[in-house]
């Protein structure tokens, strides 16, 4: 299993990813052609079949250099940063410039030239192949250079959330670590295709009906809800936000389109989780617990018994002795 590498004080750098010659040491300030003199350590990395997620900390020290990127992957970046550097890109096909938010996507093969003051930044870098990621979001080739700013500026919380789970899987590894990244990833590039192909006007589209959910939100509820496990259980507000309407909004429209709350839409997922849980690992309640979002085990069993009359260790118990008796049918324990 793949796992993270930490070395704070001689970090490693992995050439491919930012396309740097190789056998520059990272251990001392080294110079790209037009770059300046910069410092870069290479603080944690962990590797997935298609993608890599490394955290970096840049030290930029001369004034206002520039770098010149053409990079052969993609990359997806959160900055880390309290104190966001302004950072310029402009394209050498168009005139547009454009400031670096938070959240940015470097496409391959599309030359930019970036301009920085000198100052410290740390990042979070998920690195694409590019035919992975063109497979899985649906985008090709030929990205718009006046449109430069639609793609280093990305205004998505739930894109955000998901490059912050990914940050504390390598800040804090699990053994589960390069499922989740990989997992978190193709959801990563699942949304990210929605995000360009449907962009703001997907909020103003037509519903099935007065006061109804359109069939976009109602299928980017259920993909968030299905990842949970993986990224975390989302609270009201993010819910809301990856439909692009207020929360009471979504309450009401939630309740119009299916029948059911938020709350016991989710509610259902976390059981049905719980009891694949139960009954498919030997993972110990305090576990499951955590990682269904529950703050204790204590709450947890409180929860699932108010649910099925049954505390989880009877359950798991039931269905242990249900399905390893010989004289029995195996059935399902509901």
């Amino acid at each position: 299993m793949n796992t993270p590498a930490y070395n704070d004080r001689m970090p490693t750098y992995k050439a491919h990813s930012l396309g740097k010659p190789r056998g520059i040491d990272t251990r001392s300030p080294f110079r790209w052609p037009d770059a300046g003199s910069i410092e870069t350590y290479l603080k944690a990395e962990l590797r997935g079949t298609h993608v890599t997620a490394q955290i970096h900390s840049y030290d930029w020290c001369d004034d206002w250099n520039h770098v010149i990127h053409n990079r052969k992957e993609y990359y997806f970046s959160l900055s880390m940063s309290s104190d966001q550097l302004v950072e310029r890109i402009t394209s050498p096909g168009s005139n547009k410039e454009c400031v670096v938010g938070p959240i940015a996507l470097s496409p391959a093969d599309f030359p930019i030239r970036v301009q920085r003051p000198p100052g410290r930044r740390q990042v979070l870098l998920c690195i694409f192949e590019p035919a992975f990621f063109e497979s899985v979001t649906d985008l090709r080739r030929g990205w718009n250079p006046d449109k430069i700013g639609t793609y280093y500026n990305i205004k998505n919380p739930f894109l955000k959330s998901i490059m912050v789970r990914i940050q504390k899987e390598l800040e804090m590894p699990s053994f589960a670590s390069t499922l989740l990244l990989e997992s978190a990833s193709d959801l990563l590039l699942i949304d990210l295709g929605n995000y360009f192909r449907e962009g703001r006007r997907a909020i103003h589209e037509v519903s099935d009906g007065p006061g109804q959910l359109s069939p976009w939100q109602l299928g980017r509820l259920t993909e968030r809800i299905k990842s949970s496990e993986a990224i975390g259980w989302p609270s009201l507000d993010e819910l809301a936000n990856l439909c692009g309407i207020g929360r009471h909004h979504l309450m009401r429209q939630f309740k119009a389109s299916t029948g059911e709350t938020v709350h016991q839409f989710v509610e259902a997922a976390r059981l049905a989780t719980a009891k694949e849980l139960l009954t498919k690992s030997k993972l110990s309640t305090k576990e499951i617990a955590f990682r269904l979002g529950f703050s204790s085990s204590a709450y947890f069993s409180a929860a699932f018994r108010r649910l099925t009359a049954t505390t989880p260790t009877k359950f798991r118990a039931r269905w242990t002795n249900c399905n390893n008796d010989p004289r029995k049918p195996r059935r399902h324990v509901g």
